[in-house]
């Protein structure tokens, strides 16, 4: 879709956005019945061999996976394969590369679609704990009719509605574009986008029922199915950074430095030196006056002290500290 955009065939996107519904919510839909089936489980590591328990829902899963693919006279087959031919016949330079990669894509898609039936149908189950498919059940008529109806879609929609979206001469979209050239291709250039989903499936194929059981052991099976062991050099690098933050920011400067100004530190050291005021706050008035001629006699001492070093007037701070000792 977003490739048909970027070659401004947007009524060619708008079909295969269409056609594209009605296989990907199968395909959705039929992960879910399997996931229900199956006691909600989701890991596929557990699943295999289901096609003996769910036929239905691998019937249709066949066919959402094959439209997906763009396998021939099925509902992607009809936007998809045009898009790449609508992307060949522009003649350019940045038109041919989109070509074969898009080609190349084609080719993934299908791998990756015979994986997936492989790995939840033909494969025999990983677990070795069977309670699961001793009470696996099938859902209910409303949850396989949504299927067998997506299904009619994924084989028919694209065919029905082909000329209506894209046809020559339809003013069905106000948007479209008139190709004539796509419509003049080689037989072999059409047929290169067939190639290539056969090949997926082939390689697949060869790979799933063949040579799967020996590649585990090898090291550049390990080294893909591991991601390239981005997550592993991840987790060991987010943890030394982790930890650092944790040291240095947060517990020395946030739990620390700013918690010892704040109200862990000062804050505590003001509350608890409040509180040992408090005990001298008792409403008696003669506690009241006594702090009250403690305040004058040390503010008149301390004036008189000032006055007698500064020599602005000796007598008077003589006469000051007088008036100070006798009270005390």
């Amino acid at each position: 879709m977003v490739l048909a955009c970027g070659l401004f065939y947007f009524d060619l996107s708008f079909f295969h956005l269409i056609n594209h519904a009605f296989f990907k919510a199968l395909l959705f839909l039929c992960s879910g019945v399997i996931i229900h089936s199956f006691y909600n489980q989701q890991d596929i590591r557990y699943m295999g061999g289901f096609i003996s328990f769910l036929p239905f829902v691998y019937s249709v899963f066949l066919i959402g996976s094959l439209s997906l693919a763009g396998f021939p006279f099925l509902t992607g087959f009809y936007s998809k394969d045009l898009i790449l031919e609508y992307g060949l016949t522009a003649f350019t330079v940045s038109s041919y590369f989109v070509f074969w990669l898009a080609l190349f894509t084609v080719g993934l898609t299908s791998f990756y679609s015979f994986r997936l039936l492989y790995f939840l149908f033909y494969n025999k189950p990983f677990s070795l704990n069977y309670t699961y498919y001793t009470r696996i059940h099938s859902t209910n008529i409303f949850g396989l009719l949504p299927l067998g109806i997506l299904a009619i879609f994924a084989i028919f929609a694209g065919y029905l509605g082909k000329d209506l979206f894209v046809g020559l001469g339809s003013a069905f979209l106000p948007f479209q574009k008139l190709d004539i050239d796509a419509e003049v291709l080689p037989l072999s250039w059409k047929l290169t986008p067939l190639i290539f989903s056969l090949s997926g499936f082939f390689l697949s194929y060869l790979f799933y029922f063949y040579f799967f059981p020996i590649f585990p052991a090898i090291y550049p099976y390990m080294f893909f199915s591991y991601k390239w062991y981005f997550d592993v050099l991840y987790n060991r690098l987010a943890y030394s950074t982790l930890l650092i933050s944790y040291i240095i920011p947060f517990k020395s400067f946030d739990r620390g430095l700013l918690e010892w100004f704040g109200a862990k530190g000062l804050g505590n050291s003001l509350k608890s030196y409040a509180l040992n005021w408090q005990s001298f706050h008792t409403g008696d008035i003669f506690h009241f006056t006594f702090f009250f001629f403690i305040s004058v006699l040390s503010i008149s001492a301390i004036y008189a002290f000032f006055m007698i070093k500064t020599g602005l007037s000796v007598s008077l701070g003589l006469l000051l500290l007088f008036f100070v000792a006798y009270f005390i």
